[in-house]
Order: C-alpha cells, then sequence, then structure tokens
C-alpha cells in the first residue's frame, strides 16, 4: 500500500499579495519558512522512505527543511510543478472573485486544467509503482494539489493552505483520499489552524 502525505509549500510574498505564480520561481518568504519548520517539527516522528518535491524553489526550499537530519533522499520531480499561468503570472487576483477562479485561455500560454490532472495522474501511476509499501512525503503547489483530487473524484472546491497535509492511499488498485489540508501545525499562528477535511476511504 503506498501512502502519499502531499504538502503544500510555505508562503512566499506573491502569495500574501495575491499574485499568480505559476512556474514563476519565487521564494519563501519569514512566514513561509516558519510554516515549513513548524510542519518538520510537527512531522519530526513520522516516518518517510522518500520526499519528493516540485524543482520550484519554494516548494524545493520546504522539502529541503522537511527533509533536514532524516538521512532520506529528496527527489526533484517537474511532475508536481505549479499550472503554468503563462501571462497571467505576476499579476494579481481579482479579490471580488474566489482566489482559486483564474481560467486562462491558450493565448496567454498556458496549461490547460485537463493537461494539469494528466500531470499529476503520471504522478500518482509512477508512485504507486515505484513505492509499492511505503510512506511518501511530497510537496507540491496549490492548484497542483487541487487538480490531483479532481482527478481522483473530488468534486468539490477546496481551499488549501500553505503547508497543510493532504493525505492519499493507493490500495487494490485505487487512489483513496482520507484527508485534506490538515493545518493543526499552525495553530499558534495569527490565522486560525485548518481542521482537515476527512473522507471515508471508499472500500
Amino acid at each position: 500500500m503506498t501512502e502519499l502525505w502531499i504538502v503544500r509549500h510555505g508562503e512566499t510574498d506573491w502569495n500574501a499579495a495575491g499574485r499568480i505564480q505559476g512556474w514563476t520561481d519565487i521564494p519563501l518568504n519569514p512566514t513561509g519558512l516558519r510554516q515549513a519548520r513548524k510542519l518538520a517539527e510537527h512531522l519530526r516522528t513520522t516516518p518517510f522512505h522518500v520526499i519528493i518535491s516540485s524543482d520550484l524553489t519554494r516548494a524545493r526550499t520546504t522539502a529541503e527543511i522537511l527533509a533536514a537530519g532524516r538521512g532520506i533522499p529528496l527527489v526533484l520531480d517537474p511532475l508536481l510543478r505549479e499550472r503554468c499561468f503563462g501571462k497571467l503570472e505576476g499579476s494579481r487576483r481579482d479579490p471580488a472573485l474566489d482566489a482559486r477562479a483564474v481560467t486562462p485561455g491558450p493565448e496567454d500560454g498556458a496549461e490547460s486544467e485537463p493537461q494539469v490532472r494528466q500531470r499529476a495522474l503520471r504522478f500518482l501511476e509512477r508512485a504507486a509503482a515505484a513505492y509499492p509499501c511505503a510512506r511518501v512525503l511530497c510537496v507540491s503547489h496549490g492548484g497542483w494539489i487541487r487538480a490531483l483530487l479532481r482527478a481522483v473524484g473530488v468534486s468539490h472546491e477546496i481551499a488549501l493552505h500553505n503547508t497543510g497535509i493532504t493525505r492519499l492511499i493507493h490500495r487494490d488498485g485505487q487512489w483513496h483520499v482520507l484527508e485534506i489540508d490538515d493545518t493543526r501545525h499552525l495553530s499558534d499562528d495569527p490565522a486560525p489552524a485548518v481542521r482537515p477535511t476527512r473522507l471515508a476511504a471508499r472500500p
């Protein structure tokens, strides 16, 4: 049984400003570094076989903090990159709209939603084949994680917070979502922590 713990990277200045990041390589800000350290302490006693991260700096730095002192491989995988938003990257989201309501067109040079889902599915296939009896820690991005969840059957819209944990297991040839966006490790931050959405695994 493969178990994936998928983490959204820590906060960046563009997250805080409501800017669309996509493939633009923005580093963690001080808040993001603190979030990653809190998550590392929270997961200190949880064993993992490997850490797999998006190769973008904000995810890689989060993964490096989580990997410190563990003595396990850290693998960078472009399949975990955020959705490319092309010309829209760097622009501010409209505060009057839902924070995730961005629909770039082909003229923007962006990836389509189906393309991101296919990347997520390719990663799931690879993880199930490469780590059939392991717990794997992954670091990715909000848009990519939402695309992955839709690909495995989560139809409702999901809010994902920086360093929130989403857990899936692969059992009997299927992926099952156990938990979405657990941020209890941030319980003493100014913003209240989010209780995870728990879903019963399908039999």
